[in-house]
């Protein structure tokens, strides 16, 4: 079984089996008894035993001869939903439920949310993962957590890759400004794995972008981002393809060296608000906005809300600050 394998070659390193607890735990929450419970109570002695625990939960899911939240975060039970479930529904797969598995605890998580890559070479995302755990972007179960800040990835080492200043601001409580910072750290590694490899550099000279995209690491549109919310409130799972023309778009010139920092990313920190009358809706605009964007959309009506917002805020302080990168972003948006 492919996916069997691949989360049991995953967890052969300590450090991953590490990061993948917190998802783990988050779960399986429904399940208040054995392994899993002393999981909860002491996930650190629980490190060697993750890969077990996710065999338990796949008999356990195969026993139920349904899909659960343990599985799809989404899934909502036939006792609170009767009226969702028909005779007849397929039954999952040892398989797929492998790799669901997969999906979420190699995803980048913090918090309630994980955000990962399907449909592309498995190596490059296993090595993409690595990069930011090896650096330290990354908190593991048995760190201490500087200011009380989630398990998972950083998010000040990761905007300090990003971004001209280290003091940039964005939300951290938001999934697609989350969703967007991993894409955009993605497109870093992309850019220092090209310009590493000669051949590579060679090899953009004789074609296209989104063709080395795909020859070198199987990026192609139908390369999908999977964004999971497993907060308290509503789950939710988003799938956007067409990652291909995502990054051929709006980082072709960071990954061709021609900038020093992605302009979209400064462009996207700009439109935030982050002064306290604005910053609730500041951050619920840009949090739309930035969905409709991964899904390959610019809305007209929320950025002119954001811009709107901006020149509110703008009358009212002495310090007010514009719109960074503008015309990279405008040039790129169809005529």
């Amino acid at each position: 079984m492919k996916w069997e394998s691949e989360l049991r070659r995953f967890f052969e390193k300590d450090y991953n089996r590490r990061y993948s607890l917190p998802v783990l735990i988050n779960l399986t929450k429904q399940y208040n008894y054995g392994p899993f419970r002393e999981l909860r109570k002491n996930p650190k002695g629980s490190t060697s035993e993750v890969f077990e625990l996710c065999q338990q939960l796949v008999r356990n899911e195969v026993a139920k001869e349904r899909y659960t939240a343990s599985i799809v975060p989404a899934a909502i039970s036939p006792e609170m939903a009767r009226n969702f479930y028909l005779s007849g529904e397929k039954t999952p797969s040892e398989e797929e439920i492998y790799e669901f598995l997969y999906l979420w605890l190699t995803g980048l998580h913090r918090g309630p949310f994980i955000v990962n890559l399907t449909g592309l070479q498995l190596k490059a995302m296993d090595d993409f993962r690595s990069r930011l755990i090896e650096e330290g972007h990354v908190i593991l179960v048995g760190e201490s957590r500087r200011g009380q800040e989630p398990f998972g990835i950083s998010w000040s080492k990761l905007t300090s890759t990003l971004f001209r200043t280290g003091k940039t601001i964005l939300p951290r409580a938001s999934e697609f400004v989350f969703a967007f910072l991993i894409l955009s750290y993605f497109a870093s590694w992309l850019r220092h794995n090209i310009n590493q490899d000669d051949e590579l550099v060679k090899l953009l000279r004789e074609m296209t972008l989104t063709d080395l995209l795909r020859k070198k690491f199987e990026i192609t549109d139908g390369t999908a981002l999977v964004i999971a919310i497993l907060g308290r409130q509503k789950k939710r799972i988003y799938y956007i393809s067409g990652m291909a023309s995502f990054f051929a778009k709006w980082y072709s010139q960071y990954l061709l060296g021609k900038e020093e920092y992605p302009s979209i990313c400064q462009f996207v920190s700009s439109l935030y608000v982050a002064d306290k009358p604005y910053r609730d809706l500041s951050e619920d605009l840009l949090n739309k906005f930035l969905y409709y964007f991964l899904s390959g959309r610019v809305s007209g009506e929320l950025l002119d809300k954001i811009l709107n917002l901006k020149v509110s805020h703008a009358e009212r302080t002495e310090r007010p600050f514009g719109v960074a990168a503008a015309t990279s972003f405008l040039t790129k948006l169809p005529s």
